[in-house]
């Protein structure tokens, strides 16, 4: 796992505070549910209500920004029987292109020009636009191995320049043994099984389902995208604040 970088925003929302996470210590147990959980129709409840908001741009933000602070949260309060290989320097799942919700990419925008010093935000802009020029016209798999020559744009020496703002598979994703990550990233092969905790994933997985759910339900673009794409096509508009306020509108801003 990359080390922070330390915020600079201001005001934040108080975190919704941590919850228990059910089947923690059977990391055998299925990561799916059928049925709606607690996390799913409490964001679902939140982000609903910041969509109906006289001003929902602000209050969209301050809901994902809200969502990510409740999930570190919950994580860091429900220790695993098991201790994680993640620590400070490990970067090898940050080589892949994760897949995010239309939301989660608004908040990294957000924080890069909030938070970033210029030169850092410039230079991050110019390695999504690159990153986005070697993934194109390829297939989720073609770009799921890419990994293996690319990273991250936002995973540099020092760490990830966009910690605070991450998304949620980057905060939930998790393992025993690292060892296995290393393979997955440089050996042979790259389908290697990765011990973890399935319901730290699901937590976090339950969260995104309700948040999305909640857009679908406003007539709002939703589904996931692949981080680096979307983060382009917004920068590529040249004001991806319009494009939010589009978006918001009902615009499928990502998808045309």
């Amino acid at each position: 796992m990359a080390t922070r970088k330390r915020s600079r925003r201001t005001g934040h929302r108080k975190s919704s505070g941590a919850q228990p996470l059910r089947g923690l210590p059977g990391h055998a147990a299925k990561r799916r549910s059928a049925a709606p959980s607690a996390p799913f129709e409490q964001w679902r409840a939140i982000l609903s209500r910041a969509l109906c908001a006289r001003e929902p741009e602000q209050e969209v933000l301050a809901a994902v920004q809200s969502a990510m602070e409740h999930l570190d949260a919950t994580l860091a309060a429900n220790i695993p029987p098991k201790p994680l290989d993640c620590e400070r320097g490990c970067h090898f799942c940050c080589h892949t292109h994760v897949s995010v919700t239309p939301l989660e990419t608004f908040a990294m925008l957000d924080y890069m020009d909030a938070c970033m010093e210029p030169a850092d935000r410039d230079a991050a802009v110019s390695r999504i636009l690159a990153l986005c020029e070697d993934i194109r016209g390829k297939g989720h798999r073609e770009i799921y191995e890419m990994r293996r020559v690319t990273a991250c744009a936002f995973l540099r020496e020092e760490g990830c320049q966009n910690y605070p703002a991450r998304p949620i598979i980057c905060r939930s994703w998790h393992c025993v043994n690292r060892t296995y990550c290393q393979m997955a990233l440089t050996g042979d092969d790259s389908d290697a099984v990765i011990e973890n905790f399935p319901a730290r994933l699901d937590y976090g997985e339950q969260m995104q389902r309700g948040m999305l759910c909640a857009l679908e339900e406003q007539g709002i673009e939703s589904g996931l995208v692949i981080s680096t794409k979307a983060l382009g096509k917004m920068l590529r508009t040249g004001d991806w604040r319009r494009a939010f306020r589009a978006w918001l509108s009902g615009d499928h801003v990502f998808s045309r």
